[in-house]
């Protein structure tokens, strides 16, 4: 006979009904490695973002009045603007890297803590707990948990 899991209204939580902002929140307060540096890594994010479209805004804006338009090429208007894009996608890209960057550190200074936290509570667990799971059990799930969310941080988090 096989067991089923029954789940009734008093053993949910609102976990899924929460939106993604009170997930953040909760994943936030358990971690607070996160908190470091969090409004300066999301202004760098947003700032990336403007920058990804004011550049493809300022190369229309040098085809059309620089080259394609009423009086011909500008070299005037074409070589300066030309050399702002570059400044622009230099930029852009430094800030971009600098942004990945800070946000894999902390990520990883995160799950370094997690790995801390975690082990040491299995430490602490009676012997009891570790004598009725098989060996290694406790140590490869949080092994394998914390991987997960290294895998996340590094590519779905970043995306």
């Amino acid at each position: 006979m096989s067991q089923v899991d029954t789940c009734t209204d008093a053993d949910t939580d609102d976990t899924d009904t929460d939106g993604a902002i009170a997930v953040l929140r909760r994943g936030i307060a358990a971690t607070p490695e996160l908190k470091v540096g969090i409004a300066f890594t999301v202004g760098m994010a947003i700032s990336s973002g403007a920058g990804r479209l004011a550049v493809p805004v300022l190369i229309q804006q040098i085809l059309d009045r620089g080259v394609l338009g009423d009086d011909g090429f500008q070299p005037g208007f074409v070589y300066p603007a030309c050399v702002v894009a570059l400044v622009a996608i230099l930029g852009l890209f430094a800030l971009a890297r600098a942004t990945y960057l800070r946000l894999i550190r902390t990520a990883e200074d995160a799950l370094y803590a997690l790995r801390v936290r975690t082990f040491d509570h299995i430490h602490r667990l009676a012997i009891a707990d570790h004598t009725e799971s098989r060996r290694g059990e406790l140590v490869a799930r949080v092994t394998s948990d914390v991987e997960t969310l290294a895998q996340f941080t590094q590519w779905g988090a970043i995306a």
